[in-house]
């Protein structure tokens, strides 16, 4: 009995988690979320693909993503403002440029926040939002 409750919890949250994912696109927002110190991608949903248009989230890293679709200059800036996240909770809000695949770029404002888990686990949480006028 106990079992068929876990496996019903866990496709409550996934269905939970798709609509959760599906809301962000249907506001423009790009949600990313990969876990601390092994930054292996948790989440990157369509309209964060858009930004990064970065498709294969499976085997992503957050530092594939920063190599590959930030703009160089703003990879420091990134990292350093990162960085300062060093309490669960603490949050900061940055701007950087990401390439299109044209070769243009996009300006991004991003929300950041530490994140914890009950099982210990921590997490980075990235909100983007497209602000390229």
């Amino acid at each position: 009995m106990e079992e068929a409750n876990k496996k019903e919890s866990a496709k409550e949250l996934q269905k939970m988690v798709r609509m959760h994912l599906q809301l962000f696109d249907s506001l423009g927002c790009g949600l990313m979320a990969y876990t601390i110190p092994e930054h292996k991608m948790l989440v990157l949903n369509e309209e964060a693909k858009k930004i990064f248009h970065f498709y294969d989230k499976e085997h992503a890293k957050f530092a594939d993503v920063l190599r590959y679709n930030i703009f160089p200059e703003d990879q420091s800036c990134v990292m350093q403002v990162s960085a300062k996240l060093r309490h669960v909770g603490d949050s900061v809000h940055y701007h950087f440029r990401a390439m299109r695949e044209d070769g243009g770029n996009v300006k991004v404002s991003c929300e950041t926040k530490l994140l914890e888990f009950e099982d210990g686990q921590k997490a980075i949480l990235s909100i983007m939002k497209d602000v390229t006028e």
